[in-house]
C-alpha cells in the first residue's frame, strides 16, 4: 500500500528522521519502507511510505508510532493519504482499532455481504460449494441436509412427471399428480431451510457473544438466547419431518411411477434419508447446547422414530429399485 503522511512543518529532516525511525531496514516497524520528503506544491514535510504487509504491521500501528516521533520535533500530524488501490481489510483494521470495537466481524459490513454469491438453495452450485467449504460456520450440517431432502423431493417431482400422461400409468395418473403436488410443495419448504438454518446458528453465535455484565444486560442475553436456540432445534426438527413426508412419496413413486426412471427415485430416496438423519443429529446436538426441559425426551424419542421409519420407507425404495434391475 502506498502511504504518504503530511507533516505541519516544512521541515524535511523532520520527515527524513521519522522516517528512518519507522522503517524496517532501520530497526523500525516490519514491512515498512519510509522516505521524507518536501512536497513544494504543499509546502510540507512528508513521510513517503510503502506498506509491505498491512496484515502484519497494519496502518493504525504505522500512524501510531509518525505521531510519536514527531512529537519529539514538536510536529504533528496533519493528514494522510493513500495512492493507488488498498485492501478493504487494512481500512477495517484501522476502524475496527481507533472505534475500539468489541467482537466485530467482517460478515458485518453490508457491502461485504451485498458483494458475497446468494447463499443458500437458490445459490449456484459452485457458490454454495464455496460458502460450506469456507472456514465459517454456515452453511453447515443442517443447511446441507435440507438441501439433500430439497435434492430429494426435486427427484420425485421430476418420476412423477415423466409418469402422469403416459397411457401405461394411467391408472395412477391422479395419484401421482396429487404426489407431485405434495412433493413440490415438500420441495420449496426444504429449500427455505437451507437458508433458515445457517440463519439459526448464525443468531445463535450473535446472542452468545451479547454482553452479560449487568443484571439486565443478562436478562437480555439469556432471552436472545434461549430464542434462538429454540429456532435451531426447530428447523432441523422441520427439516427431518419433510424429507421423511417425502420419502413416503417416494415409496408409492418407486412402485407406481415410470419404470424407466426407477434409479431417480431410488437415488431420492437416499438423499431422503441422509437429510432425515442429518437433520435429526442436528436437532440432538442443538439440544445438548440448550437448557435441559422437559420435552428433551419427548423430542429424543420423535427424532428416533423419524429415524427408524426413514430406514424402513429407504429400505424399501431399494427393494423396489433392486427388483426392477435384477441380480448385480
Amino acid at each position: 500500500v502506498a502511504y504518504n503522511v503530511y507533516l505541519d512543518t516544512a521541515d524535511v529532516q523532520v520527515a527524513k528522521k521519522i522516517a528512518a525511525a519507522i522503517r524496517g531496514a532501520s530497526g523500525g516497524l516490519q514491512f515498512v519502507k519510509a522516505l521524507g520528503f518536501f512536497i513544494e506544491e504543499r509546502g510540507l514535510a512528508q513521510v513517503s511510505m510503502n506498506l509491505v504487509n498491512t496484515t502484519k504491521t497494519p496502518i493504525h500501528r504505522v500512524v501510531a508510532m509518525i505521531r510519536a516521533e514527531a512529537a519529539r520535533y514538536g510536529v504533528s500530524v496533519l493528514e494522510s493519504e493513500i495512492v493507488g488501490l488498498v485492501p478493504a481489510d487494512a481500512l477495517l483494521d484501522a476502524a475496527e482499532h481507533h472505534l475500539q470495537l468489541n467482537r466485530f466481524e467482517r460478515a458485518q459490513v453490508l457491502e461485504t455481504r451485498l458483494a458475497e454469491p446468494e447463499r443458500g438453495a437458490g445459490a449456484t452450485i459452485e457458490g454454495f460449494l464455496a460458502d460450506v467449504s469456507s472456514e465459517r460456520p454456515t452453511p453447515g450440517g443442517g443447511s446441507v441436509a435440507a438441501l439433500a431432502g430439497a435434492l430429494a423431493a426435486a427427484l420425485g417431482v421430476m418420476v412423477t412427471g415423466l409418469t402422469i400422461g403416459r397411457k401405461k400409468y394411467a391408472e395412477v395418473s391422479d395419484a401421482m399428480a396429487a404426489a407431485r403436488q405434495r412433493l413440490q410443495v415438500a420441495e420449496m419448504d426444504l429449500s427455505r431451510f437451507v437458508e433458515e438454518d445457517s440463519r439459526a446458528f448464525e443468531a445463535v453465535m450473535a446472542a452468545r457473544k451479547l454482553p452479560a455484565g449487568t443484571g439486565r444486560e443478562m436478562e437480555t442475553r439469556a432471552r436472545a438466547l434461549a430464542q434462538a436456540e429454540g429456532e435451531a432445534i426447530r428447523v432441523p426438527f422441520e427439516t427431518a419431518r419433510r424429507a421423511l413426508a417425502v420419502l413416503s412419496e417416494l415409496l408409492f413413486v418407486a412402485e407406481k411411477g415410470n419404470t424407466n426412471a426407477v434409479t431417480d427415485a431410488g437415488v431420492a430416496s437416499l438423499l431422503a434419508r441422509a437429510a432425515v438423519q442429518g437433520a435429526a443429529w442436528n436437532v440432538r446436538i442443538n439440544l445438548q447446547a440448550g437448557p435441559a426441559g422437559e420435552n428433551v425426551a419427548t423430542q429424543l424419542l420423535e427424532l428416533k422414530s423419524l429415524t427408524q421409519r426413514a430406514d424402513d420407507l429407504a429400505r424399501s425404495v431399494g427393494q423396489v429399485v433392486e427388483s426392477h434391475l435384477g441380480p448385480a
